[in-house]
């Protein structure tokens, strides 16, 4: 849902099916909402513009071992734009994944 502070009225901004919409982030200039697409045909990153109704996928995530954990496949994104995972490699490290974005 969307709010218009000007006509303080709510309106539909995106369907999707329950789940498609996980981890919800802004993008840092406020023009995009990305989220966590875990339930349709492939695991991806999706992005949808404030006052359009059709999202874009931004990468797929295959090849990446999530760990499933008890709050589920998390995902977020730091402060500069670059994506977090857990990832599931049974070791105790921290990694970096740089993933190039068109």
């Amino acid at each position: 849902m969307l709010f218009d502070y000007q006509t303080k009225k709510w309106t539909t901004w995106l369907t999707e099916p329950a789940g498609a919409v996980s981890y919800p982030v802004w993008s840092a200039d406020s023009k995009y909402l990305y989220f966590d697409d875990l339930v349709t045909d492939e695991e991806s990153i999706r992005r949808i513009k404030v006052g359009e109704s059709r999202p874009e996928r931004v990468f797929k995530l295959e090849g990446i071992e999530r760990y499933p954990g008890p709050f589920g496949l998390w995902s977020g994104r730091t402060a500069n734009g670059s994506w977090m995972f857990v990832r599931d490699r049974s070791t105790q490290e921290v990694y970096q994944l740089s993933v190039a974005l068109p």
